[in-house]
C-alpha cells in the first residue's frame, strides 16, 4: 500500500541560527514522517552536506554570518539534485526574486507558518528531489551501458553488422552511414530485442514503413537518413523503464502511478541521450525526442504541435501509430485517419497511407496530398471539415482559386480527409 503524501518519508536538512524555531520546525516534520537533520550555522550545514545526501534544506534567510539565499547557493553546489526551501519572515519581493535568480530556490515558507502548508511544501519538495536523482541514476546506468556495449568483441559486432545488412536491403542508403554508426545502432537493436522480443518485431516493422515513405521525393538525403537512423533507435529509452513498467506501459499503462506516468513519458528523452551516442546528427535525436508529440500539441515530453514537430517525427510517429496499434492494415489505415489532425499530421497520413498502398482504390482512383492538387483534377469523395460539413462535393473539378481557398482552410481548420481524385 502507498504512503499518504503526508507520510512520504525524505531526508530534510534544517539550518536556523534560532534554537526554538530549529526545535518547533524539527518536531513537526518528524511528525509528518520526515527524517531530520539540524544545523545551527551554516558552517554546520555544509559539513553535513559533505557527509550525507539529502533530498530538500530548509534555511532561514536571516541568519549573523551568511544571508539563506548565499548558503543556498553554496548547497546547490554541493547537492544540485537537493530541494531549496527558503524560510523568512519579510516578505520582500526583493528577497524573493533574489533567492530564485541566485539560490535556485524552489519554494518559499512565511514566518509564521501553517502546519499543513509546511507538510505540503517539504512533501513537494522531496518528490522533485526523489524524481531528479531517479532521472539522473537512469542516464548514468545509461552511459555506463553504452560504455559496456562498445567494448564487446569484434566478432559480435560483425554479426550485429551482417544482421542490419541482411535487413536493409537499400545497400546505398546503409553505405552512407558511418561504419561505427552502423555498430552503435545493432548494438541498440540487438540490445533492444534481447529486453522485450516485442519491441524488436515493432521496431523491425517501423523500420519498414520508414523505408518505403522515405523513398519518396518528400525527403532529401539528409531526411532519409535522419528517419531511418531513428527508426532503427526510437524505442531505446524503453529500456530505463525496467521490465515490470515497461510490460504494464506496452499493456496500455493500466495501474501505473503519477510518478509512473512521468517515467514512461521521459523515455523519449533517455532515447535522445542514446542518440547522440549512436549518431553524431543532432537531428537524429531530436527526431527520437519528439516521436510521441502529438499535432495538436497533447503529447510528450514537450507538448510541441503542428508544424514545430520536425518533419522526420512526424512522420515516424504516423509509423510507429501504424505498427504499435496491431491492427490489420485496413482497421489501421481507420485509426490513422480518424487520428488525422489530432494525433497525426493529415498530410503526413495520406503520404503515409498512398506510400504503403493501404488504400484499396479503383483503377481510374489515385491518391493525392493537398500540395499536389492541380487545375483540371476531379475529386472522387467528397472533402468534409472534422466537424462533417462538406467543403468540397465529389465530382468538382479543381481550378486555381479553388484549390487556393481549400488549402487555406486547411491552414486554418485542418482537413484530415483522404484527397481522392480520379486519374
Amino acid at each position: 500500500m502507498e504512503k499518504d503524501e503526508s507520510e512520504f518519508s525524505g531526508r530534510v536538512l534544517l539550518v536556523d541560527d534560532d534554537p526554538d524555531l530549529l526545535l518547533v520546525l524539527s518536531e513537526e516534520l518528524k511528525c509528518g514522517g520526515f527524517v531530520v537533520t539540524q544545523a545551527s550555522n551554516p558552517r554546520r550545514a555544509l559539513e553535513f552536506f559533505d557527509e550525507q545526501q539529502f533530498e530538500a534544506v530548509l534555511v532561514d534567510q536571516n541568519m549573523p554570518e551568511i544571508t539563506g539565499v548565499r548558503l543556498l547557493e553554496k548547497l546547490r553546489e554541493v547537492q544540485p539534485l537537493c530541494s531549496r526551501i527558503l524560510v523568512s519572515g519579510v516578505n520582500s519581493a526583493d528577497v524573493l526574486l533574489s533567492a530564485i535568480n541566485s539560490g535556485g530556490v524552489e519554494a518559499f515558507i512565511p514566518k509564521p507558518w501553517g502546519r499543513a502548508a509546511l507538510l505540503e511544501i517539504v512533501g513537494a519538495a522531496v518528490r522533485r528531489s526523489v524524481d531528479a536523482q531517479l532521472w539522473d541514476k537512469k542516464l548514468a546506468e545509461l552511459s555506463r551501458s553504452n560504455d559496456e556495449l562498445a567494448s564487446m568483441n569484434a566478432c559480435l559486432l560483425d554479426q550485429l553488422n551482417a544482421l542490419i545488412v541482411k535487413q536493409a536491403p537499400d545497400s546505398k542508403e546503409a553505405a552512407r552511414h558511418p561504419r561505427t554508426d552502423e555498430r552503435s545502432i545493432g548494438l541498440c537493436f540487438r540490445l533492444l530485442s534481447t529486453f522485450s522480443p516485442l519491441l524488436g518485431r515493432q521496431t523491425q516493422g517501423v523500420v519498414e514503413a520508414c523505408r518505403v515513405i522515405a523513398g519518396t521525393e518528400y525527403f532529401n538525403d539528409a531526411q532519409r537518413r535522419v528517419l531511418m537512423t531513428s527508426a532503427w533507435i526510437y524505442d531505446v529509452g524503453l529500456i530505463a523503464l525496467g521490465r515490470d513498467l515497461l510490460r504494464r506501459s506496452l499493456s496500455g499503462s493500466a495501474g501505473c502511478s503519477d510518478r509512473e506516468m512521468g517515467i514512461i513519458a521521459y523515455h523519449p528523452v533517455i532515447g535522445q541521450v542514446v542518440a547522440a551516442f549512436v549518431d553524431s546528427d543532432h537531428e537524429v535525436g531530436i527526431t527520437v525526442r519528439a516521436h510521441h508529440e502529438r499535432f495538436d500539441g497533447a503529447g510528450y515530453p514537450d507538448r510541441l504541435a503542428a508544424e514545430s514537430i520536425p518533419w522526420t517525427a512526424r512522420c515516424l510517429a504516423v509509423a510507429v501509430g501504424f505498427v504499435h496499434s496491431g491492427l490489420s492494415n485496413d482497421a489501421a489505415v481507420e485509426y490513422l485517419l480518424r487520428e488525422s489532425g489530432a494525433a497525426f499530421d493529415p498530410e503526413v497520413v495520406r503520404l503515409f497511407i498512398r506510400s504503403m498502398r493501404l488504400s484499396n482504390l479503383p483503377p481510374n482512383v489515385r491518391e493525392v496530398l493537398m500540395g499536389e492538387l492541380q487545375p483540371g483534377m476531379r475529386l472522387a469523395r467528397g472533402i468534409t471539415s472534422i466537424a462533417g460539413i462538406l467543403l468540397v462535393p465529389e465530382g468538382h473539378e479543381f481550378s486555381t482559386p479553388s484549390i487556393s481557398k481549400l488549402q487555406s482552410h486547411s491552414a486554418q481548420h485542418l482537413v484530415t480527409d483522404q484527397l481522392l481524385v480520379y486519374a
